[in-house]
């Protein structure tokens, strides 16, 4: 039995639109010519306005009704604010200069590509959507945050020192090139190819999602979420590659066809390649047991070609052709920056119960905090009050029936008003799988060691030490279900770090860290 745990991000929020108000000038649309002036206030009530605005300052609001449509033959001197809750269509490429501020809650069409100059601000809302009929560039210093829907036909990038944070969902029919600073709770989706750039800062608690091959060529990307290569129009476009320092989180996961790491990858979570597996850097270094799980595995290696071999922490697993247990999971679009800071939830599966830790940290007093349950993700029980309890672990016996169970954090203000932490996903692996687990752990004289078995096999527990280097191996038969073994062997080791694995024949199964005190 086995198991993976990925985020899903969701909360409470207000979906509803607000509308124009304290209005200097007042239109049910139009074709006239305007001038506008720091604080003027141009509203938009109803219909449609085709006119001109040659002159939008800072200072100056543009704002457009839910239904209406704002639609410019000329827009000039663009500096101001738009807040926009109908429908606006940019029919030629228009330039947004420093000051500029786009609250969106409708729908916004850029029909040619936007020029953004300076030091500009995007908030597409909850149900609002951007679209762009040509590629879009958030440049230098700029600010996108997007908790809606935002369509590209050509390529989405963002250039240096720019910050993006997504909540919704992004779609390229092209290629997806980020840069600057990139935090997704959110969904990308490339047709083409992602590119993290070298100036990038890339933190993925969610979905990157490619048809067309992954780079990573950024020294600060950390993927807590879920990365993957569809390769769906084959070779060459099915490779993931690592060109620079790449940490995966322990409950994120990487799937693709073809990988290949040219540099450094550490953490822990899983990473699954379907077809060609290639290692030329450090794999795994810091001893936190990354797994890999290959289709095509190549006898006992962990890649099928390996010039650089992987940390002996990492475990190799051979998989079926189609394993179910590594499908993307999506993520709730509507989300808002919750009061809970540096939330961390996380998952032990021993058998018949979950062992839940977690640990937080507030911003703000709240009234109750709970640890909640559900077993179709939508409808949630609690079984915990945590509250008070800022670092703690429960111990969850699950049913017969429970093969799959979310958990999650509810908070409620002092205003009663509730919000959630991310939500965290145990799935039992039907196929066959082997954990294990070692106690005590630390250990000063023999060790327990428990395994978990899906099937009736031979197997071989040995122990290695940090360098690799095996130090003892005994052959035990496993029953389906929950074996024990004694390992007077760890009484007699020096102090330091091991590692217990156990093999079915030439495969590692199981892998678990020990610390002889």
């Amino acid at each position: 039995m086995a198991f993976l745990v990925m985020p899903i991000f969701l909360c409470v929020i207000n979906t509803s639109k607000a509308q124009c108000s304290g209005c200097t000038i007042n239109l049910n649309g139009g074709s006239n010519t305007y001038n506008l002036s720091s604080g003027d206030i141009f509203c938009l009530t109803a219909g449609s306005f085709t006119g001109s605005i040659n002159n939008f300052p800072v200072g100056a609001v543009i704002c457009v009704s839910e239904n209406a449509t704002f639609s410019p033959a000329a827009f000039n001197n663009v500096a101001g604010t738009i807040n926009n809750y109908g429908t606006i269509s940019f029919l030629t490429a228009i330039s947004f200069n420093t000051g500029t501020i786009i609250n969106n809650y409708g729908t916004i069409n850029f029909n040619a590509a936007p020029n953004i100059n300076g030091i500009t601000n995007i908030n597409n809302k909850t149900g609002g959507l951007i679209t762009c009929s040509s590629s879009f560039s958030l440049p230098i210093n700029g600010t996108l945050v997007n908790e809606g829907i935002i369509k590209s036909t050509d390529d989405f990038s963002t250039d240096a020192a720019s910050n993006f944070t997504n909540f919704g969902k992004v779609y390229s029919d092209k290629n997806l090139n980020p840069n600057g600073n990139v935090t997704n709770f959110g969904f990308f989706r490339a047709k083409g190819f992602i590119n993290f750039n070298s100036n990038s800062n890339v933190e993925n608690y969610c979905t990157f999602l490619s048809d067309d091959g992954f780079n990573n060529n950024s020294n600060n990307t950390r993927n807590y979420g879920f990365i993957m290569v569809t390769g769906k129009n084959g070779f060459p476009n099915d490779l993931w590659q690592n060109n620079a320092a790449f940490y995966n989180g322990p409950i994120a996961i990487i799937q693709t066809q073809r990988f290949q790491n040219n540099s450094s990858v550490t953490g822990s979570g899983n990473i699954r390649s379907n077809t060609i597996s290639t290692n030329q850097g450090p794999f795994g270094n810091d001893g936190n047991g990354l797994n890999f799980y290959d289709v095509t595995k190549t006898g006992s290696q962990i890649f099928d070609i390996q010039p650089t071999l992987a940390h002996s922490s990492v475990s190799s697993n051979p998989v079926p052709v189609y394993d179910t247990n590594f499908v993307m999971l999506t993520c709730s679009p509507n989300l808002t920056i919750l009061p809970i800071k540096k939330v961390d939830i996380k998952i032990l599966n021993t058998g018949n119960e979950n062992l839940i830790s977690w640990s937080y940290e507030l911003s703000s007093i709240q009234k109750s905090i709970v640890l909640e349950k559900s077993v179709d993700g939508y409808n949630f029980k609690p079984i915990k009050n945590i509250v008070g309890i800022e670092k703690g672990q429960y111990s969850d016996i699950l049913n017969n029936y429970e093969t799959i169970v979310y958990y999650r954090i509810k908070l409620v203000d002092i205003n009663d008003k509730s919000e959630y932490s991310q939500l965290v996903l145990y799935k039992q692996l039907i196929a066959n799988s082997t954990k294990i687990s070692v106690s005590p752990n630390p250990v000063s004289e023999a060790a327990s060691v428990t395994v978990i078995s899906s099937i009736v096999q031979k197997a071989t527990i040995e122990i290695f030490d940090i360098s690799g280097k095996r130090k003892s191996s005994t052959q035990i038969n496993l029953s389906k279900g929950i074996n024990s073994f004694q390992l007077q062997e760890t009484e007699y080791l020096p102090k330091g770090t091991y590692f217990i694995k156990v093999f079915s024949g030439a495969s590692i199964v199981g892998n678990q860290k020990l610390i002889k005190i």
